[in-house]
């Protein structure tokens, strides 16, 4: 107990998409907003893992059935691919069924959320034209619900403004001592990390066990 009294600290925590709402909504510029706040102390922000809808309906990624990417792939609508990526891409659409395909329009933004996928999903995910196409061996429902990692750009931006960041993962149950382990490291890389706090509409946390 006395050493829990003597790191106990309060501070004011804002949630890093009700912070790009507010300041959409007083029509301040990028950064301008955030300025402000870290210059009247506050500078602590949590940021949440991104899910599949929120990036498909900010047009960041198009999500797939391996059937509808078959035909994404023979209408030409990824440009002229090399031979080998094209066959690759080919067969991995033609044998799945349960997959999910996710196109992104920024490659490093792929590349980013590839790390965790493969902690989530296994050595089964795949990364094809230089991670412009990712394949998931997860359905897109099961998909929906899942964290998908934390958008790194924004951290940077958050962290270079002056915010200590604070991750908020979705709870996830099922997951090896390993892939827990896998995730922590995946998280610490990260810029400006202060910590991890658990918690989220999807899958809030209710406390902890008594162990």
């Amino acid at each position: 107990m006395a050493a829990e009294k003597k790191h106990q600290a309060s501070e004011i925590l804002l949630d890093a998409q009700s912070l790009s709402q507010w300041r959409q909504t007083l029509k301040k510029e990028p950064g301008q907003l955030e300025q402000e706040l870290v210059q009247k102390g506050i500078s602590s922000v949590a940021v949440g893992e991104m899910h599949l809808d929120e990036l498909v309906e900010e047009g960041r990624v198009v999500a797939q059935s391996g059937p509808q990417f078959s035909l994404t792939l023979a209408g030409g609508a990824l440009g002229s691919l090399p031979s080998n990526e094209s066959e690759a891409l080919s067969q991995v659409a033609g044998g799945d069924v349960f997959g999910t395909f996710l196109i992104f329009r920024r490659p490093a933004f792929a590349r980013a959320l590839l790390p965790q996928a493969k902690i989530l999903f296994g050595p089964e995910v795949r990364s094809f034209l230089d991670g412009r196409v990712v394949w998931l061996p997860v359905t897109r429902k099961a998909l929906q619900p899942v964290g998908l990692g934390f958008d790194s750009q924004e951290i940077e931006r958050l962290a270079s403004l002056g915010f200590s960041i604070w991750l908020r993962p979705e709870n996830r149950s099922g997951l090896t001592e390993e892939q827990m382990n896998e995730l922590f490291q995946e998280w610490n890389s990260l810029p400006a990390v202060q910590g991890v706090i658990f918690g989220g509409a999807l899958n809030e946390a209710m406390g902890y066990p008594d162990l």
